[in-house]
């Protein structure tokens, strides 16, 4: 069906697939609804950049969209590729940490001390870190997102830990 408004030519998508429904009996819209804010918020800390976060979880909607009838576990499918889309875009995109403006326009989850603290972290440490933390994701699904042995995840997540502890302890002294 093509829809046309104010000279612009849209094609509108039929009714039977705007109600797609997942292998696990999600709807692709509630699942949308429901997600998006959490995926952008994981997207925006791997990424440092409002923006970006925001085209890759769009971008991994519409991937997840296009294979939604087959897809078993969307919470998964989709998380994986947001991260592997901040991972390729951090290796097409060599970004300096010195340099990044962030702003939450006042809904930041994180204090401004604990973003900073974040920031301070390793690309890969970070990303475990708000999965873990944040997401609340297991070692298995970590480890299978960033592609790392299970069992090495304990100490990548606890030498970050370390880090933030001594630099909260750093930042309360002064």
């Amino acid at each position: 069906m093509v829809v046309e408004t104010k000279g612009i030519v849209m094609e509108s998508a039929p009714r039977e697939l705007k109600a797609k429904v997942a292998v696990s009996g999600h709807s692709f819209e509630e699942f949308y609804g429901d997600n998006f804010n959490k995926l952008l918020k994981t997207a925006f800390f791997m990424t440092l950049s409002e923006e970006v976060a925001e085209d890759i979880v769009q971008e991994s909607f519409a991937k997840a969209y296009l294979k939604w009838d087959k897809v078993e576990f969307p919470f998964s499918y989709v998380t994986k590729v947001v991260v592997n889309g901040c991972k390729s875009w951090h290796r097409h995109n060599k970004v300096e940490r010195k340099n990044v403006e962030y702003a939450l326009n006042g809904t930041s989850d994180f204090p401004d001390e604990l973003f900073d603290i974040l920031l301070s972290l390793s690309k890969k440490q970070r990303i475990a870190i708000v999965l873990r933390y944040y997401q609340g994701c297991s070692y298995d699904e970590i480890s299978k997102l960033l592609m790392l042995r299970r069992s090495s995840l304990p100490s990548l997540i606890s030498r970050a830990l370390k880090v933030m502890k001594e630099k909260l302890q750093t930042n309360e002294e002064i």
